[in-house]
């Protein structure tokens, strides 16, 4: 009888040990890894499911995030995603705890809390607390003694204030709950606010743009300081004053999630991409187009820093869907699906080059400027074109670069360098001197011969190749193509993007970054767990300490070279 005491007695805390492992919350790796703010994403801010206010700020849980707007500096600061540690970026429901400072959240895996000291997110799966796969966490309530989850097929579960295991319970007896999320009061009738001029409001809850584009009020708080946040599903973050009843548009993120463009100009980030994604409801009414950014950065951004572009409001725009941009002469030239478009910022105009060759009017892939003409990229081929101005439109005079070598011959990138022009094409690497009007494919001993190339980028005296096989790198001095650990082949993955500078080359592949170290001579890989929004990168762009990912989920920005970190 006592050996079978002590039996039970030994099972029942082996049960509750493997009970404590499977239902303890887990910490992504990658949060220990590096510091808060290492890893930053942006994404389409537009499309809100829940808002809540705490002490400092307000949260605005999104479908690519949970976005947070500063109420005493009155901006935004970066928002949290899964570069932070979250486990989605679909955020259902957010709920601020006033006496802990625990910031709680929902999201399609389960649910997640940031430590209000360390700034890290613990995520608890929806395995780990035992709902449905399908029953999604819609609500949540702080109480006096616990935090509370409803979710859509009205499951209760509770935990301590501070956090540990996530239990189900059957009622909330004995807690005076403020619910968030779907379970938040929210009135029948809206006050009439005044919307800024290009809105309209209705006090049924929604507002509508001129371009007739309606979204629904999805969350609504009233702070303390007697100020109305609203989230809406289309056109973002809403605030007002309850008495003057006026509100203002809290302009916040992309235009589109997918980027396969990026430029740095002189005040901002040009950011674009093909069209390909939508998210329902009212596809026809969807926000889409170029995004130009006004002083990135990873910390706080002004209302206003956020611009979009529109080729279909814009009769000045062939195309908002952009396969390359270049900054030159202080203009913005974009080469897109439809032609080219030439952005005047000082004069805040769009010029779309019109062309009797069928050729330009479709995709061109890069655009470089060089001695005051424009050289296209296409798939049949390298252009040079001139523009000339007659009553007031702008027309281009044509002609193709060494037809015996190039015509019909897909070039996909161009990278100049002083007058040499250098190019991934269907064939492999050529070389083209825009000043004698000559050029031939790079074909020295040891190098790669008729590889289809489809990414290009010079620093030093080196440039660097993007094949389909890997990566090689060319030296202009020595005309001679360099030795593996340089020239690199990555399994399974296909090469999008190469970017040189002198102390590192980036690699983006359908798998990640790659890094190569040009000091030490190694390479390292990036990916998803280490904050990357997306392993599928498609365009890369540098600024100081912070390298920049676009993917087809948004915007990346890492801090390469933090001198507490090796990497």
């Amino acid at each position: 009888m006592k050996r079978r005491s002590i039996f039970l007695a030994i099972t029942a805390l082996l049960l509750t040990a493997v009970w404590s492992l499977i239902a303890t919350p887990r910490r992504l790796d990658r949060n220990d890894r590096y510091r808060p703010g290492d890893w930053v994403s942006f994404g389409v801010a537009r499309y809100i499911n829940a808002v809540a206010v705490g002490p400092e700020y307000t949260y605005f849980g999104s479908t690519e995030g949970l976005l947070r707007y500063n109420i005493v500096r009155n901006n935004w600061e970066a928002p949290y995603t899964t570069s932070d540690g979250l486990a989605d970026n679909q955020i259902l429901a957010v709920a601020y705890d006033n006496s802990t400072g625990f910031l709680w959240c929902s999201t399609r895996d389960g649910v997640s809390s940031m430590h209000p000291s360390s700034y890290r997110w613990t995520n608890y799966s929806k395995n780990n607390i035992g709902a449905g796969q399908f029953d999604e966490i819609f609500s949540i309530g702080i109480g006096r003694q616990f935090v509370w989850f409803e979710t859509r097929a009205s499951r209760l579960f509770q935990v301590n204030k501070l956090g540990s295991i996530i239990v189900a319970v059957n009622d909330t007896t004995n807690d005076y709950i403020v619910w968030a999320g779907r379970r938040a009061p929210r009135p029948q009738r809206f006050p009439q606010f005044i919307a800024p001029a290009g809105y309209l409001f209705d006090p049924r809850g929604e507002f509508q743009d001129t371009r007739l584009r309606r979204a629904e009020i999805t969350g609504y708080v009233r702070d303390s300081w007697d100020s109305v946040w609203m989230g809406t599903w289309g056109l973002g973050v809403w605030r007002a004053n309850a008495f003057i009843e006026r509100a203002e548009l809290l302009t916040y993120g992309l235009a589109q999630p997918r980027i396969d463009a990026l430029a740095f100009d002189e005040n901002g980030l040009w950011i674009g991409g093909r069209n390909d994604q939508v998210h329902g409801r009212d596809a026809g009414a969807e926000i889409r187009g170029i995004t130009y950014w006004r002083n990135p950065t990873t910390g706080s951004a002004g209302a206003n820093a956020w611009k979009y572009h529109e080729a279909r409001f814009n009769m000045d725009m062939s195309s908002d869907e952009i396969n390359r941009f270049e900054i030159a002469e202080g203009k913005v030239y974009c080469a897109t699906e439809e032609g080219l478009n030439i952005y005047d910022p000082k004069k805040d105009r769009w010029r779309r080059l019109a062309s009797k060759s069928r050729i330009l009017s479709g995709r061109v892939n890069d655009v470089a400027i060089y001695d005051g003409f424009i050289w296209a990229a296409t798939d049949f081929g390298l252009y040079r074109l001139i523009t000339r101005s007659s009553k007031g439109k702008d027309t281009l005079g044509v002609s193709d670069v060494l037809p015996k070598q190039l015509l019909n011959v897909a070039i996909y990138d161009l990278e100049r360098a002083e007058n040499l022009l250098w190019m991934g094409t269907r064939y492999g690497a050529f070389v083209y001197d825009m000043a004698k009007n000559t050029g031939g494919f790079v074909s020295e001993v040891n190098g790669p011969h008729g590889e289809r190339t489809v990414t290009v980028s010079a620093s030093d005296s080196l440039v660097w190749f993007g094949t389909t096989f890997g990566v090689e790198a060319f030296d202009i001095e020595n005309k001679a193509w360099l030795d593996p650990p340089a020239r690199q082949q990555f399994a399974n993955a296909n090469i999008n993007y190469v970017l040189a500078q002198p102390e590192a080359v980036w690699v983006g592949t359908d798998v990640g970054v790659y890094k190569y170290n040009r000091k030490r001579k190694d390479w390292r890989q990036f990916t998803t767990a280490d904050g990357l929004l997306d392993n599928r990168v498609n365009t890369i762009a540098a600024q100081d300490e912070w390298i920049w990912f676009g993917t087809p989920s948004g915007l990346t920005a890492f801090r390469w070279n933090d001198p507490h970190r090796i990497d």
